[in-house]
């Protein structure tokens, strides 16, 4: 008999990856599912209802894999100072004096050789649009300083312009336009640039977090330099599909599925798959120290000890590693 008085139970016979009965226990109903799970009280003399003591395993072991891939490759991921010679440019910068912020995102635009025979060295870029920050009083854009037969990227704080918003777009029928000479950039053009692998890529610009939200850089060759450094030890390899309508990878020459990713990202990505393992023997020797059984049964066979555990939150890190993959590819919106 249903009992107003008390919140209905949530009942998943099929709890694939967990998500349903965590977001009921989250909400305060009382979950289960196959495999249930269930309240235990730990030998540390704390009350860990539901999933709550999973979750902040989850947090703390994630953030321990965070701490130690940092140790490993932070130095492809430096702050940037703002120094005075960026705020003679920028004043806007000048709460920030000599101090080192940490960046969030590089976002860059992939670059073509220019049309123009006159230009044939330079690579320019294809953007869409050229502002970086929207929101009413903070706008940032970036503004190309040509110099001479080449060019360079300036990020301004203020309304965008007409030009900004257009980036080097030509309309539907040409794609984009050259930046140095307004000759019109073709997407046959472009894909025939992608299958010879001569597509390029040029930083935009820097998103760096602030006292008051973030804050939108010029980009420096030091951090192109940065980037360009990275030497990935393993790439995925295999043929992308090329006969699916939605999926046009391969008609920009990316035919293989390691190529949407940079040599820093992958270094990144296969940097913490890589530590996915390791985080699972450091939870397996946690859980004994805190006096779990320390049993050889796995998680798929009914373990309830160390190797079962250790398994249980490693295969979590593991989803959040796999949701990483979405955001950090060259096919993304940024690169973080």
């Amino acid at each position: 008999m249903f009992n107003i008085d008390k919140l209905p139970g949530l009942h998943d016979p099929f709890a694939g990856g967990g998500t349903i009965p965590i977001e009921a226990q989250r909400l305060g109903l009382e979950a289960y599912a196959n495999p249930g799970w269930k309240n235990e009280k730990t030998l540390i003399d704390h009350d860990w209802p539901g999933s709550t003591g999973l979750a902040a395993d989850v947090r703390y072991y994630g953030q321990w894999m965070r701490d130690q891939a940092f140790k490993r490759i932070g130095h492809l991921y430096p702050q940037i100072e703002i120094t005075s010679s960026m705020i003679d440019e920028r004043p806007d910068l000048k709460d920030y004096k000599d101090q080192k912020l940490t960046i969030v995102a590089w976002l860059w635009a992939r670059t073509v050789k220019s049309p123009s025979p006159a230009f044939s060295h330079v690579h320019v870029p294809l953007a869409s649009t050229f502002i970086l920050g929207n929101k009413p009083g903070k706008e940032s854009f970036v503004t190309p300083i040509i110099e001479n037969d080449s060019y360079r990227l300036v990020v301004v704080v203020g309304k965008p312009t007409v030009e900004a918003k257009a980036g080097t777009t030509a309309g539907k029928r040409q794609a984009f336009r050259c930046l140095m000479s307004n000759v019109p950039i073709g997407y046959d053009s472009i894909r025939n640039e992608g299958k010879s692998k001569r597509l390029g890529q040029k930083l935009l610009g820097i998103v760096a977090e602030g006292k008051k939200g973030r804050v939108y850089l010029s980009p420096s060759p030091e951090m192109e330099l940065l980037a360009e450094s990275a030497k990935p030890s393993w790439a995925p390899d295999s043929v992308m599909p090329t006969k699916h309508r939605n999926f046009q990878p391969p008609a920009y020459g990316m035919e293989n599925m390691g190529d949407p990713f940079t040599p820093r990202q992958l270094v990144a990505l296969t940097t913490f798959s890589d530590m996915v393992l390791e985080a699972q023997e450091v939870i397996r020797n946690d859980a004994k120290d805190v006096g779990f059984v320390d049993e050889g049964t796995s998680l798929a066979e009914g373990g309830t000890g160390t190797r079962a555990y250790s398994e249980a939150v490693s295969t979590y890190l593991a989803f959040a590693q796999s949701k990483a993959c979405n955001r950090n590819t060259s096919l993304c919106i940024c690169e973080s």
